[in-house]
């Protein structure tokens, strides 16, 4: 608890500091409603998770070296990639269908094309250090990759992402039974926290450098809490959803039922 809790204050206390950073930068984009916000606003998540890690190692280095490493590598790995993304991406293209139509047409390489890449490099890599054997690395890649991209898709409303975050950490640390290196997820955890008010009431946006970093981190806990038939099934899950967004909106399936419009829509202001 206590690394989430210097997590969460240091996120709230640095909160300020990183709205006037992208405000100055000029680093603003439009949200569903057409207005104007701070984008890749998960930077701060990015930032107090790495910083919190870095300066608590000693703490849990000699245990959890191995463990420790692997998280630290892949939430700066996808944060960076994110941030790449909502700095320099300007190409109007959705999904990998889109991306690889614009690579064969244009003959261009989109920031969407190079973060998706980069991720599943990155995904099957930190599989690499982490498996024991060749199907939990062929499994551990999928499921990091799927769960990356997945955030991606659920970020398309105000507190939707954090949302599904939160609940997918609380399922991973149920099945873990609080065991083993589960508790290097507190610093992304607290910094996600104090965050989620602000990004509820829409006032900032995660951008790509917050979605990464959320969904490749809850794929990492669930990797490590969940057995080989179980990840079997998410990763069947996340590769139906990821095939149901290519052809429908999501936020038009989840406004069509009232159990999930009710979760989705539970603590944000009512729109005029």
């Amino acid at each position: 608890m206590w690394l989430c809790l210097y997590s969460f204050l240091l996120s709230y206390l640095l909160f300020p500091a990183f709205v006037d950073l992208l405000v100055r930068g000029e680093l603003v984009g439009e949200n569903y409603r057409g207005e104007k916000l701070p984008l890749g606003m998960g930077l701060i998540i990015l930032f107090v998770s790495a910083l919190t890690l870095i300066t608590t190692l000693p703490l849990y280095w000699r245990d959890w070296e191995r463990e420790g490493l692997a998280l630290l590598f892949f939430l700066v790995l996808l944060g960076l990639l994110g941030l790449l993304d909502d700095v320099a991406g300007r190409e109007k293209v959705k999904g990998l269908r889109g991306h690889l139509s614009y690579l064969l047409s244009q003959g261009r390489i989109s920031t969407g094309l190079l973060k998706g890449v980069g991720g599943v490099g990155g995904s099957f890599f930190v599989s690499l250090l982490l498996a024991d054997s060749p199907s939990g690395f062929l499994q551990g890649g999928l499921l990091l990759s799927l769960s990356i991209n997945a955030m991606n898709l659920l970020d398309l409303r105000p507190g939707r992402a954090i949302k599904a975050f939160l609940v997918l950490m609380l399922l991973a640390f149920i099945g873990s039974g609080g065991k083993g290196p589960f508790f290097l997820f507190s610093s992304v955890i607290g910094a996600a926290l104090a965050y989620f008010p602000f990004d509820l009431r829409g006032q900032v946006m995660l951008g790509d450098t917050g979605a990464n970093v959320l969904g490749g981190i809850a794929g990492l806990a669930l990797l490590w809490s969940l057995s080989p038939w179980q990840r079997m099934l998410a990763i069947t899950f996340l590769a139906l959803l990821h095939g149901f967004c290519e052809a429908h909106s999501l936020t038009r399936t989840i406004e069509a039922i009232p159990v999930l419009n009710f979760l989705d829509r539970l603590g944000r202001p009512k729109e005029p």
